[in-house]
Parts: C-alpha cells; structure tokens; sequence
C-alpha cells in the first residue's frame, strides 16, 4: 500500500491538469442551464 500512496501522489498534479478543466467545464454547463431555465421561466 505504501507504494501506491507514493505513486498516486506522483501522479496527482496529471491528474489535477485532467479533471479540473471538465470539473469547470461541467460547473459551467450547468450554470448555463440554470441560467436558461430561469429566463425561460420568467
């Protein structure tokens, strides 16, 4: 276990670079969405 914990931990900052533009690309598309539906609404 101890290994792997070194090795995630080596990999994190790839990971962060992967899953942090569509962790901020799915927040916006929703934004959008809730947006849209509360200009349809009113």
């Amino acid at each position: 276990p101890g290994y792997k914990i070194i090795s995630y931990v080596g990999y994190s900052p790839d990971w962060v670079a992967i899953i942090l533009p569509i962790l901020f690309a799915e927040i916006f598309a929703i934004g959008v969405k809730m947006k849209e539906e509360q200009d349809l609404t009113i």
